[in-house]
């Protein structure tokens, strides 16, 4: 029976750990959207990171153990349709109620100036979060619903739209790290210029949220998926000796693989039951660069 190194089974404990880290954070945000928090600012989460750990799906658990409304809502789009989207949402938020906002896989509202003083916008007091798009807005690019909406977010005379944010818990998943303070200082001590300038905007947005990080190494990686694979059900398909013998395979491969992440290996043990005499050689030809 394949046994692992003990290396392995060291990534296994640091893996563990940063995964149950990264449980507690995602209840920690559900509690805040839910009301479970004295502060009237500071109320929503960027969990950043290695791709693929299970971020979303951990705040979506976290979420439907409370009893507040929510959605995920994908953030790779532009400002435009992203305010849109919030429109509409904000039209069917029923009086008095909250909802919380899961907005995956948002690097691209990081992407630049107008976005991120957007963000500084929408987020904060209770009291001051609006979503602001100041841009002539044309009728063509919107939903008919959306159109239906514009002119309950507009005021007389004026470009783009507004939609209130009080009502939005955000909370955001990316796997772009936000810079700290001391990164900012390091590029600004270097002379004024655009990156320093970007920086110091992405540190304003950090501080702003509860954001985590959960950049892993490879160790902590497949320590983290080897928790998930053996203690959590993601391998249940396959005998104990069957799913050590795919880690370890993974463990061995890592840095060749195409993908590294939970869905991954579970095709991986599909493809282990469907064919038990070639699956060595369908791995390497579907999940190897």
């Amino acid at each position: 029976m394949i046994q692992f190194s003990t290396k392995q089974k060291h990534a296994i404990e640091i893996g563990s750990k940063k995964r149950n880290s990264l449980i507690r954070e995602a209840k920690k945000a559900a509690d805040r959207a839910a009301g479970k928090s004295i502060r009237t600012e500071y109320l929503d989460t960027i969990l950043a990171g290695t791709t693929g750990i299970g971020k979303t799906h951990n705040i979506e658990k976290a979420i439907t153990e409370t009893d507040i409304p929510s959605i995920t809502m994908k953030g790779n789009k532009s400002l435009f349709a992203f305010g849109a989207d919030l429109m509409v949402l904000h039209s069917r938020i029923p009086e008095g109620k909250k909802m919380a906002l899961i907005i995956d896989d948002c690097d691209s509202l990081f992407a630049n100036k107008e976005s991120i003083n957007v963000l500084k916008g929408m987020t904060g007091k209770l009291g001051t979060r609006q979503f602001q798009y100041n841009k002539k807005v044309n009728a063509n690019n919107f939903t008919d619903i959306q159109n239906d909406l514009m002119e309950n977010y507009q005021s007389p005379g004026m470009h783009g739209f507004n939609v209130p944010c009080d009502d939005f818990i955000f909370i955001f998943t990316t796997n772009f790290i936000l810079p700290t303070e001391s990164e900012a200082r390091a590029i600004s001590s270097k002379g004024a210029s655009a990156k320093a300038n970007k920086m110091q905007d992405l540190v304003a947005i950090r501080g702003r949220f509860n954001t985590k990080d959960f950049e892993l190494t490879k160790e902590e990686n497949w320590g983290w998926l080897a928790e998930v694979g053996l203690n959590d059900g993601a391998l249940d398909m396959l005998t104990k000796e069957d799913a050590m013998l795919l880690l370890d395979w993974v463990y061995t491969n890592w840095y060749d693989m195409k993908e590294s992440n939970i869905r991954t290996i579970e095709k991986m043990a599909y493809e282990m039951i469907d064919y038990p005499e070639e699956w060595r050689d369908i791995w390497e030809a579907d999940f190897l660069k």
